[in-house]
């Protein structure tokens, strides 16, 4: 249906999100004008349909961040013990 295919080199349909939630009533019609490049593309989709959350991503970040300190830190004290060692 528009998901396209990898193997075939089909490209999936382009896919637009509407700035402002619309309500739905019965038996109820409405016409809006709406200009698809308004927005860019990559800030058009609402944060509550992402997967991944903007605030994810930032802690992602910062334990990943925190790791990378924790081991840089275990490796130097390594270095420094072998060190010690070394010079007794």
């Amino acid at each position: 249906m528009g998901y396209g295919d990898f193997e075939k080199g089909i490209q999936p349909e382009e896919v637009y999100y509407f700035p402002k939630v619309v309500e739905y009533k019965a038996l109820w019609d409405v016409d809006q004008n709406w200009d698809i490049h308004a927005t860019p593309v990559d800030k058009q989709k609402p944060d509550e349909l992402k997967k991944q959350k903007p605030d994810e991503d930032k802690k992602k970040k910062e334990r990943k961040e925190i790791e990378i300190t924790k081991t840089v830190t275990v490796a130097n004290l390594r270095r420094h013990l072998i060190v010690g060692i070394l010079h007794c």
